[in-house]
């Protein structure tokens, strides 16, 4: 009974607000009868039950005024709206009215109809057929998925229409209007068409500044001032229509946060949502902070993988509740686990201990978690996002889908704690619990027994006489997680430790900061017996009144593993140990024994420091869709390489969806008039050629690869940007190449000198010799062992036998 009261509400709600959307240019519709249509016949899960399972049957039976809601499912249908009503899908992403490759999907034929809610797909394949035909006046078309259509919205003599907040994908034009004028088309998102648009009329394809027009997958830079418009008008073929404020991102993202790490020095990493969640290099900048350095797009951040971070501040537009989407760019640097972003006890985005993205949310008791399948590697960028939209969580890698897991429910931030890049977690607030993972098991910290907040939100530890810890946090397991803790003496009562206590098989290892022996000291376990590090040669005094920063860390680097302390930033202990192979928890803050102590603690940091470069963060306070992710990551790896007036020796080092030599150098059409390329197996004809004012069937070079190197001859006196869009390769490419010259493109995206770049061959015995050509000065190189393979650069190898190169990623 509430599943039906609650689906008749949401049906009623959903009509209601589709007629208070467009008041302004209709008449308010009154719903007189809401009709149900599900695809599932008889006990479905539509409820109340359908009154029909075709969209079609339910039309033919309505009357001017009623609202169809049409529940989740797949309907095979040519539909035909003949009536003035509300046609209404459950899920834009699960209504799918599917045409079968035949005639127009929906046509609509009668004034003021709103239609909203549905995916519309595979119209027919003429250029009579259409996702959704409207051939009359006054209709609202939003929030609507248009896929593999000819054209997704056909406006065909028809005036005053609404399309807006619609995602229109892979059809052979987005919208194409014909003797159809005063249309207004605004909040679209046109992604993957042939064609984006086209208007014969006068129609209007924004709604002013600052709320926009619509984005167009190729029309998406520059936006130097950076206020998420393109900066130059997006003219539409066909007449003089335009749209004046072209989205630079795709539209309705909802930024609670957008950090592009462009800014290449200094201390402060700027957030371009225009929230104001500026963050700051630390713990010191610039000797102990995340380092400039380039980037998937411009500039990026390299992190340690020892303390570095971002502090990006506790502002509102991060204390995400309801839903939730997390990007970045990432490169490892090393398999250690590390926190690539986290709101501590709200979300976070990690790479957990078996080198897997793993995404959590907090709800007001517990986390959930989605945990990915592949195992990450080193030296290469990787497309990592997360989303939770109250009921799923979602992983993506590279656009991909890498994991998913369910919950219902909110995420409860805890308000107190600040958005991070490269750590976890950051506590003064001890009357919370906080929680960590490995990714396969859960430990909670919790803090208990005696004690009590005192000044400024310090802890205050006092005497107790039983024989256990009175209080402890008590950690997960780790390797290369750092835990931190100021902490003060403020009495001569001997017998209490501060003591980050790292456990192993045989038992165990901890930080001590002694209050009977005043000193630090670094206690294990040797055979059975403890035994200290030599405190004599490492005793620290401790002062009774004043602040110590002790940190401590295990560390794992190859085949060595050691403890490292730091008291007040200096490293105090760095020791190695075999005993630490077997560490399997690490439990923090411990406070022994039976004797009475006075002790005050306060800054809690317990973190796993990210190892790699980070780039182009963002937070949206909504989850994306499939769609939208995967434009996400294809719009960041559209590259580009400058090319000079003059013969260029390039590559493109993404695999290309479509290798016709057109469509690739589309972005420099008109600007370059020759293309060739050596083709080293037709000993009679190697040259290849192509150029544009030739004939086409008279050019013999006609695909271009991502392993193929091309000279290319560029009319422009100034030179011209080459935009080029792909997807970075996830396994090795491997190039033939034969006796002699070899023409080749160096398809990584990472650059490796001659010995590292030539990978499974041998300089001296499978190849003689590497040769480049600069354009910028008209220079020949011979590449030494020591010069690097740049990507999208062209490359002349001289191979002394048949061999197949193994380019690596």
């Amino acid at each position: 009974m509430i599943r039906k009261m609650a689906a008749l509400w949401l049906s009623m709600i959903i009509a209601i607000g589709s007629i208070l959307l467009i008041v302004e240019i209709a008449p308010i519709i009154k719903s007189s009868e809401i009709i149900y249509v599900d695809d599932v016949a008889g006990v479905g899960p539509g409820n109340p039950s359908e009154n029909f399972t075709s969209i079609q049957d339910a039309i033919n039976s309505s009357s001017n005024g009623d609202t169809i809601y049409v529940y989740n499912g797949t309907y095979y249908e040519n539909v035909v709206v003949n009536k003035t009503i509300n046609l209404t899908g459950e899920n834009r992403e699960t209504t799918i009215i599917e045409g079968a490759n035949n005639n127009d999907v929906v046509i609509i034929t009668s004034d003021w109809v709103n239609l909203t809610g549905f995916t519309i797909t595979n119209s027919g394949p003429s250029t009579d057929d259409a996702g959704i035909q409207i051939d009359s006046d006054y209709n609202s078309v939003f929030h609507n998925n248009i896929y593999y259509n000819y054209y997704g919205v056909y406006l065909n003599f028809s005036d005053g229409n609404n399309s807006y907040n619609n995602t229109l994908v892979s059809n052979d034009y987005g919208i194409f209007s014909q003797s159809s004028v005063n249309n207004i088309i605004y909040h679209n998102n046109f992604l993957d068409n042939t064609n984006s648009a086209y208007d014969e009329g006068t129609n209007q394809w924004n709604i002013g500044y600052p709320a926009g027009g619509n984005y167009w997958d190729n029309w998406t830079m520059p936006d130097d001032d950076e206020d998420g418009f393109v900066d130059t008008p997006f003219l539409i073929p066909g007449g003089s229509g335009q749209d004046d404020y072209p989205f630079s991102n795709i539209w309705g993202w909802d930024l609670g946060g957008c950090w592009h790490l462009d800014e290449g020095f200094g201390v402060y990493a700027n957030d371009s949502s225009g929230n104001d969640n500026n963050g700051t290099l630390g713990p010191a900048y610039p000797s102990n902070a995340p380092q400039w350095v380039n980037g998937i797009s411009n500039d990026a951040l390299e992190f340690d993988g020892i303390d570095d971070f971002i502090d990006c501040q506790n502002k509102s537009s991060l204390n995400i509740t309801d839903a939730i989407t997390i990007e970045a760019w990432v490169k490892l640097n090393s398999l250690q686990p590390g926190i690539i972003t986290s709101k501590p006890g709200a979300y976070y985005l990690e790479i957990n201990y078996d080198n897997k993205l793993v995404g959590g949310i907090h709800d007001s008791d517990n986390w959930y978690r989605v945990l990915g399948t592949t195992i990450l590697s080193v030296d290469r960028w990787y497309h990592v996002m997360f989303t939770y939209d109250g009921h799923n969580l979602t992983l993506y890698l590279d656009g991909v889908l890498e994991g998913e897991s369910t919950h219902n429910g909110s995420i409860s931030p805890l308000l107190i704690n600040n958005f991070y890049v490269g750590k976890q977690i950051f506590i003064d607030d001890y009357s919370s619990y906080i929680e960590g993972s490995d990714g396969s098991q859960t430990y909670d910290f919790e803090i208990y027994g005696g004690g009590q907040v005192v000044e400024n939100g310090a802890y205050h530890f006092y005497g107790n006489t039983g024989d256990e810890p009175i209080s402890i946090i008590r950690g997960f397991n780790a390797s290369d997680m750092i835990i931190e803790a100021r902490v003060m003496k403020t009495s001569p009562a001997g017998g209490a430790y501060f003591c980050p206590r790292f456990l192993t098989v045989e038992d165990k290892f901890e930080i001590v900061l002694d209050m009977e022996w005043n000193q630090v000291v670094l206690n294990k376990v040797v055979g059975n017996v403890w035994a200290q590090i030599n405190s004599a040669d490492l005793g620290y005094t401790v002062q009774i009144g004043t602040w110590y920063t002790l940190k401590g860390q295990i560390t794992t680097e190859g085949s060595i593993n050691r403890i490292k302390i730091w008291v007040n930033d200096v490293l105090y202990i760095n020791d190695t140990d075999p005993d630490l192979m077997d560490y399997t928890m690490l439990a923090i803050l411990a406070f022994d024994y039976e004797n009475p102590f006075d002790i005050h603690f306060d800054d809690l940091k317990v973190y796993i420091p990210f190892n790699g470069t980070i780039d182009e963060i963002r937070v949206w306070d909504r989850a994306l869709t499939p769609i939208e992710v995967r434009e996400q990551y294809r719009r960041i790896i559209t590259d580009s390489i400058f090319l000079y007036n003059g013969w260029n020796l390039i590559s493109t080092p993404y695999i290309l969806s479509d290798t016709d030599l057109g469509p690739v150098l589309s972005s420099i059409s008109g600007y370059y008039d020759a293309v060739q390329w050596f083709d080293t197996t037709d000993s009679s004809d190697p040259w290849k050629h192509n150029h544009t004012l030739k004939p086409q069937y008279m050019n013999d070079f006609r695909f271009i690869s991502n392993t193929k190197g091309f000279w290319i001859h560029i009319t422009e006196p100034g030179g011209v940007l080459f935009e080029y869009t792909g997807m970075p390769p996830t396994e090795i490419q491997t190039i033939a190449l034969h006796i002699g010259w070899n023409l080749v493109g160096y398809s990584s995206q990472t650059s490796y000198n001659r010995l590292n770049g030539l990978n499974n061959l041998t300089f001296g015995t499978h190849v003689d010799s590497v040769w480049s050509y600069s354009a910028s000065n008209q220079k020949w190189r011979e590449l030494g062992p020591s010069d690097h393979f740049e990507p999208g650069r062209g490359y002349w190898i001289l191979a002394k036998e048949e061999c197949t190169w193994e380019v690596p990623l």
